[in-house]
């Protein structure tokens, strides 16, 4: 976090290791933190998306999501193919439609 300046993939990065290890109060804190930073600089949609799906909170993370659709946030193009995230997130019929909104081949 120090090497980066607290940039939003890296912080992103240790949310999803603290969920991996269920420290979930550390994950929330760094996720606090972003909520914060968003009010005053741009955080990507995706990266605030994705963190609320590390904590299992999937009505949020697809407000997220959504949002990142409509301002074309292009590590929408991710989503499908990175280990990184979240299977319970692939695992939710949104998640589906989400991948046929930004166009991918269908998906059933």
């Amino acid at each position: 976090m120090e090497v980066s300046h607290r940039h939003q993939f890296s912080q992103n990065a240790l949310i999803m290791a603290y969920c991996t290890v269920r420290r979930f109060d550390k994950a929330r804190s760094l996720m606090d933190d972003l909520d914060k930073r968003a009010k005053d600089e741009y955080i990507a949609c995706t990266i605030r998306g994705l963190t609320y799906a590390y904590v299992d909170n999937f009505d949020v993370a697809f407000s997220y999501l959504n949002e990142a659709l409509k301002a074309r946030d292009a590590m929408l193009l991710s989503l499908k193919y990175e280990h990184w995230v979240p299977e319970a997130l692939k695992k939710d019929p949104r998640f589906k439609e989400l991948l046929n909104k930004i166009g991918f081949p269908k998906v059933n």
